[in-house]
């Protein structure tokens, strides 16, 4: 039997490699030189007969185009970022925008933090229409009583800055976060009539939503709530101190992470219940689909739960389609479509821990099932 790798990994995952690769080459050489090593290892590994050469040949144009496209996708979202950041930073800005999310931090000196989509920026040279639409966060000593999420203000005299070191300024890129600035005074805010940007209406919507349940909610079961179902991070206080101190006590504070296996319980918990209604099971799946996606909007969204959300929707898609499908087809597909959005993303930490030990748990599944088809 032969059991190649080059003949056992989908032509999608294969695509998946080579996309990382091309965005892994542009950015640093660092990371390509060990990929092409055990590329290279794994060639001279592989056993050379017909059905690898017919494989090799039918897919190495497809591994070139997916290499190509990774290194173009992270070249054109470098230049997009950079373009934005001469732009706008180093200078003294006069910028309206709305605020899509507002936040305390643990500061004493600044204990606000809002992020902002500007709307239009203005300055003493000429600032390029593409700024409109990008993202930049404010740390604020104080902020009007009456400011808001989704609320429309003007912002006189605002530097902004570059993120430093370098790491941070890579993680705020990865959530498409431009510059940084710092408002010590409140008289340069102004908030004007109600002008929502409709690109983040849905992010607007989901931050008066979880300030709703502050007021409805007591702190410790706001806390839980927010964190274990929403994924969203409070800021650090006595309450979720004590809280995630007595979840280390009991060795789960993992749970208060919300990664993708609390959308997976999610599902189950939702088809289960689904169950008991007398109808197809195509209907059931539909309807999973569709609260799915209106939990993931009202949602604070991650890696791993971006990841989930995909592989989930695959899958159902293929069911209710009644196309064949497969966890590594699911997840090739996944990282294909993050990547792409974002290439950036291919250097967090959570991307690369989700989707290693996603692959290793499927290839683990598939090997067991494989040996127990063979004993029988």
């Amino acid at each position: 039997m032969n059991c190649s790798l080059i003949n056992y990994l989908p032509s999608l995952c294969i695509f998946a490699i080579m996309l990382i690769s091309g965005i892994a080459w542009t950015a640093t050489w660092s990371y390509s030189i060990p990929c092409i090593a055990i590329l290279l290892l794994i060639s001279i590994c592989l056993p050379y007969n017909e059905q690898f050469k017919h494989r090799l040949y039918s897919i190495l144009p497809w591994a070139l185009v997916a290499f190509f496209l990774g290194a173009t996708r992270l070249n054109i979202q470098t230049n997009h970022f950079m373009e934005l950041e001469e732009h706008l930073c180093h200078k003294n800005l006069s910028i309206r925008g709305t605020v899509i999310e507002q936040e305390r931090t643990a500061s004493s000196k600044f204990p606000y933090q809002i992020t902002l989509i500007i709307d239009h920026a203005e300055s003493d040279k000429p600032i390029n229409e593409k700024s409109s639409g990008a993202l930049i966060k404010i740390q604020c000593a104080t902020l009007p009583p009456s400011c808001d999420t989704g609320d429309t203000i003007f912002i006189k005299n605002l530097y902004l800055y570059k993120p430093k070191p370098d790491s941070y300024r890579n993680f705020l890129h990865k959530q498409n976060i431009v510059a940084c600035g710092k408002i010590a005074n409140q008289s340069q805010i102004t908030i004007e009539p109600q002008q929502n940007s409709s690109t983040y209406i849905w992010q607007i919507k989901k931050n008066q939503l979880i300030n709703q349940f502050k007021t409805v909610l007591s702190p410790t079961t706001f806390n839980l709530f927010s964190s274990i179902f929403l994924g969203y991070k409070t800021t650090k206080s006595s309450i979720t101190t004590q809280i995630r101190e007595q979840f280390q006590w009991w060795g789960i504070s993992h749970y208060l992470a919300r990664s993708g296996l609390h959308l997976i319980i999610f599902v189950l918990i939702l088809h289960t219940g689904l169950m008991l209604i007398p109808i197809s099971l195509a209907y059931k799946k539909i309807i999973t689909l569709f609260c799915i996606a209106i939990y993931s909007l009202f949602s604070w969204i991650s890696v791993s739960f971006m990841r989930s959300l995909l592989m989930i929707f695959c899958y159902f898609g293929c069911s209710l389609l009644h196309i064949q499908h497969h966890t590594i087809h699911a997840l090739s597909l996944a990282c294909c479509l993050l990547l792409l959005y974002n290439p950036l993303y291919l250097f967090a930490l959570d991307f690369q821990l989700s989707f290693s030990l996603t692959l290793a748990l499927a290839i683990l599944h598939d090997s067991t099932r494989l040996t127990r088809s063979l004993q029988h």
